[in-house]
């Protein structure tokens, strides 16, 4: 769910990259420079969400700091020709322990949020508040609000760069180029699932709901660097999707750590969610990918 939250500057807290795109997102512009824009605005983001959570108790906070994040690796995994992949591999991973350690929270963060009043006992509210008193001190312990200043910058120094031959060619082609080989992979993880979509379980659900977000992610990456996108519809359809899909999760999620008790109504939710979103699916399979329409025209 991407709730609105009064606060701490809460109209950033849900921007995305669509939202707020820097001027000098345009054609034309190098690998390189779009990286350097992208990650400059992923890092700012998940710098600013982590102080959050380190010294705010809304569930806002892991939510934001894990969407941020998943961006985070999905523009590694986009701009990896021109990444060296150790030092990626040794960021993504430091990315990954943070995510997963706030994942505990928003799980039951989630679980709060979904529950009747009635049944929200002081007993798991406290609860609750250990877990996130508990993970706050192992990412002090651990130094994560170095993470974005760290990776900003090996970036400022080009160490995170490949330096051979073709790398640093391709770092001063125009950024379409490797993007629509980026979209071309990602497009293709996501039509992995294309069949028996109504009967996936809830494992193959989350990690089609993976694949649309990085899809999703690199969409907003990449459309400003297209004259003339035709992006925007697409977009919103996978943000349809995924929300539809966050939902099945969230009520998995509820049932998991429930039990039996919110059976009947998780099941219910998720097959209601998921026909739904199967509906957007097959629209979406219908269609031509926006960065295909005329892609060529796009490169002169």
């Amino acid at each position: 769910m991407d709730e609105a939250e009064d606060g701490f500057e809460a109209e950033n807290m849900g921007a995305t990259m669509a939202d707020t795109q820097p001027d000098d997102m345009e054609p034309g512009l190098t690998v390189e420079a779009a990286f350097r824009t992208i990650l400059h605005r992923c890092c700012s983001e998940i710098d600013a969400h982590i102080a959050f959570v380190l010294d705010r108790d809304e569930a806002i906070g892991p939510h934001k700091t894990r969407v941020w994040l998943r961006r985070l690796v999905t523009a590694l995994d986009a701009f990896a020709p021109v990444l060296k992949r150790k030092a990626t591999r040794t960021f993504r991973d430091e990315a990954k322990r943070i995510f997963r350690d706030l994942g505990k929270v928003r799980d039951n963060d989630v679980l709060l949020e979904n529950l009747p009043e009635s049944e929200r006992s002081a007993k798991r509210v406290e609860a609750v508040a250990r877990l996130r008193m508990k993970v706050r001190q192992r990412m002090r312990d651990r130094s994560s609000v170095m993470f974005a200043p760290r990776l900003l910058r090996s970036v400022s120094e080009g160490s995170l760069f490949r330096s051979g031959p073709a790398a640093t060619l391709l770092r001063a082609e125009p950024v379409e180029r490797l993007a629509e080989a980026a979209l071309d992979l990602a497009w293709e993880d996501c039509l992995r699932h294309r069949k028996r979509f109504g009967e996936l379980g809830p494992g193959p659900l989350h990690e089609f709901r993976k694949d649309l977000k990085a899809m999703r992610y690199q969409t907003e990456f990449f459309a400003p660097f297209f004259a003339g996108s035709q992006a925007a519809g697409f977009r919103v359809e996978l943000q349809r999707m995924q929300d539809l899909l966050g939902t099945a999760t969230d009520a998995e999620v509820t049932r998991a750590m429930l039990g039996k008790g919110a059976g009947k109504q998780a099941r219910d939710t998720v097959r209601d969610a998921v026909a739904k979103a199967e509906d957007i699916w097959r629209l979406l399979l219908s269609s031509v990918p926006w960065w295909r329409i005329e892609p060529r025209a796009r490169l002169h």
